[in-house]
C-alpha cells in the first residue's frame, strides 16, 4: 500500500513537471501593434515679399514664399478618437506629432489613425521675419498659424497646404 501510495505521489509530480514545462511564457510573445496610421503632409507657405503680389497682367495676387525651414509643425490628436469602444470613466490623453518645415518648404506627419474619420489638429509655432514691403523697406513681423482641424483615415494620405499670417 505505501509503495501504491508513493508511485501515486511520484507520478502527480511528474505530471505537474509536464505540464509546467508544455507552457509558453507570455512574456516570449510578441506584441503587435494593431493601431493604424495615416500621412498628413504638404507645403507650408506665407507671405514674405509684398513686391511680387502682382500677377502677368499688373493686378493684385497674392504670392506667397516658403516659410523658414526648421519651423515646428505639430499634430494632435485625442486617444479616445482610437477608441473603439469610449469609455466615459477614463481620461483619455492628447498625443503630439512633430514635423519640422524642411529646406523645400514642405513637412510629413505619421499619425495614428481609425477605420473612420480620426480628428487632427495641426499647429505651429510662431516666427518672426522681415517682410519685404518694398524695395528698400522691410518690416520684422511675426508670423503665425491658425489652427487647422481635419480628419484622417487609416492608410490614407491627405495633403494639406498650411498658410501663415502676419
Amino acid at each position: 500500500m505505501k509503495n501504491q501510495f508513493l508511485m501515486s505521489i511520484c507520478a502527480l509530480i511528474i505530471l505537474g513537471i509536464l505540464h509546467l514545462a508544455s507552457c509558453t511564457k507570455l512574456e516570449d510573445a510578441k506584441p503587435t501593434s494593431s493601431i493604424a496610421k495615416a500621412m498628413i503632409m504638404g507645403d507650408v507657405k506665407a507671405n514674405l515679399d509684398l513686391t511680387n503680389d502682382t500677377n502677368q497682367y499688373g493686378f493684385p495676387e497674392i504670392r506667397y514664399e516658403q516659410v523658414p525651414s526648421g519651423t515646428l509643425l505639430q499634430a494632435r490628436m485625442n486617444t479616445e478618437s482610437l477608441d473603439p469602444n469610449p469609455n466615459t470613466i477614463l481620461a483619455y490623453r492628447d498625443i503630439l506629432f512633430s514635423a519640422k518645415v524642411g529646406s523645400d518648404g514642405t513637412y510629413t506627419f505619421e499619425v495614428y489613425a481609425g477605420p473612420s474619420n480620426t480628428p487632427v489638429t495641426i499647429i505651429a509655432d510662431d516666427f518672426r521675419y522681415d517682410q519685404k514691403i518694398n524695395d528698400s523697406t522691410w518690416e520684422e513681423k511675426i508670423f503665425y498659424l491658425n489652427n487647422v482641424n481635419i480628419s484622417v483615415i487609416q492608410n490614407q494620405t491627405n495633403i494639406v497646404d498650411l498658410f501663415f499670417n502676419p
